[in-house]
């Protein structure tokens, strides 16, 4: 993680990734997954909190895909209170017991493809205190 000086109120996080699935014997098949993220991180009031991030896979399977993220944050003063919303997408691609798996009352099905969900958020969520005993 980089972080920028503590002025910024600022943060950027990037990845790379390589994944080689494991083969099933009896179908020899292999999945390769490659991908890349970048997630950032800004706090440009000292109540408010916003982050963005991007995703691209590519699957020797199924193809490549993006997928993004953004979310936003506002607390009160006292920060008993945090008023906080959300946006993503994403990408589900069978995994290969859902492909091409054998078990006893279960055959794997070739033909499944990926699903590309999305979803959105919204919260309020705060910190009460005890009261006080009589």
């Amino acid at each position: 993680m980089r972080r920028h000086g503590a002025k910024d109120h600022h943060g950027c996080h990037c990845g790379v990734g390589d994944d080689k699935r494991r083969r099933l014997r009896q179908h020899r098949q292999a999945a390769d997954v490659r991908g890349g993220l970048c997630e950032d991180e800004w706090n440009p009031l000292k109540s408010v909190y916003l982050t963005g991030g991007v995703r691209y896979d590519d699957f020797d399977t199924f193809g490549s895909s993006v997928t993004g993220r953004a979310t936003g944050a506002w607390l009160t003063d006292d920060r008993s209170l945090k008023l906080r919303a959300s946006y993503g997408t994403g990408f589900n691609s069978p995994s290969f017991l859902e492909l091409y798996g054998v078990a006893t009352g279960y055959a794997g099905n070739p033909d499944l493809r990926p699903s590309a969900p999305a979803a959105a958020t919204r919260a309020l969520t705060g910190t009460f205190r005890a009261m006080p005993a009589r």
